[in-house]
């Protein structure tokens, strides 16, 4: 199990590679993207050699499911990265928003949903990843 912080140097160094792929010859980008593939899939993407009847269900609670003391308000990092608003950011913008957010992890939102925005910003970017 990768931690977040592993987690986020690894969406780092496929963030380099892709940068990397843009200008690289044909041959350099096969290699680039072998790399990306296999950092991918350390990081939980692309497909899995067990079927779902196989899998062990991963049982961890959503933190929008759960009940916040009193208190315990939604810091505005969070609620800015929720709705999208790192969406139109620069590389380094999105990395700091990752970076600032994982702190909150598991409490205010989940590794899913952190997936999800880095997704839809690598999207918006232009960036294909075919390691499917």
């Amino acid at each position: 199990m990768l931690t977040a912080i592993q987690r986020l140097q690894m969406a780092g160094q496929v963030s380099t590679l892709m940068d990397q792929q843009k200008d690289a010859k044909p041959m350099d980008r096969i290699s680039i993207a072998i790399q990306i593939n296999d950092l991918m899939t350390q990081l939980g993407y692309g497909q899995s050699t067990v079927t779902t009847d196989e899998r062990t269900p991963e049982i961890s609670p959503d933190p929008a499911q759960e009940p916040k003391q009193a208190g315990d308000e939604t810091p505005q990092i969070v609620t800015d990265f929720l709705a999208g608003k790192f969406l139109e950011s620069t590389k380094d913008g999105i990395v700091a928003a990752i970076k600032q957010v994982s702190d909150y992890l598991d409490k205010f939102l989940s590794l899913e949903q952190v997936k999800e925005q880095a997704a839809q910003w690598m999207d918006k970017q232009g960036y294909v990843f075919s390691g499917q």
